[in-house]
């Protein structure tokens, strides 16, 4: 009954959350089986009336849809909108193309020195990328249905990625973090 008719489970805290200090677990968007009061018991989820949940819940796509949380909306203009995702779309084709092109230093550019992967921190991820370049004769890389969100100076780019090599090839969901450093985009 806490949950009301169903739950949908988030990523927080996902990466980003977690470099900035953000803890905690099990934040759900869930519904209710009894009103909201004042102070819901949700245990710091965010809870909603049944009704409103199945309404939310038919724009929900998996891995797919953000759930951004903020006190106060910032509208900015289409124009300014289209601007920036035109940069950001320029930015991570200019990314793939450094990448199969195995030239490491300029794929390395498009990465902030403060880059963190799970398991690699900047000097680590171009080594490893040095090693694949020499490794390989050709990489092939292909990016689809690319999804762009920004909030709190980041934005959240998500999209299927295949990538092929000689003797490699995986597909899977691909998400990267860019911020602003002097007015250029990097990879966070």
């Amino acid at each position: 009954s806490k949950y009301g008719l169903w739950a949908f489970t988030t990523d927080y805290p996902n990466f980003v959350d977690r470099r900035r200090g953000k803890s905690g677990d099990g934040i759900w968007l869930h519904g209710r089986d009894k009103p909201l009061l004042e102070k819901p018991d949700s245990n710091g989820c965010i809870a909603l009336e049944n009704q409103d949940l199945i309404k939310v819940s038919r724009y929900i796509r998996l891995q797919a849809t953000p759930l951004i949380v903020v006190d106060k909306i910032v509208w900015a203009s289409r124009s300014v909108i289209m601007d920036e995702e035109r940069e950001v779309r320029q930015f991570i084709e200019a990314w793939r193309q450094a990448w199969e092109s195995r030239e490491v230093d300029r794929y390395m550019s498009f990465y902030s020195p403060n880059f963190q992967s799970s398991w690699h921190d900047y000097s680590q991820w171009k080594e490893k990328k040095r090693r694949l370049a020499q490794r390989y004769r050709h990489i092939r890389v292909r990016l689809g249905n690319v999804q762009l969100y920004r909030q709190d100076g980041l934005i959240t780019a998500i999209f299927t990625q295949e990538y092929m090599s000689d003797s490699f090839r995986s597909t899977g969901l691909k998400v990267i973090y860019l911020t602003r450093s002097h007015q250029k985009l990097q990879i966070y």
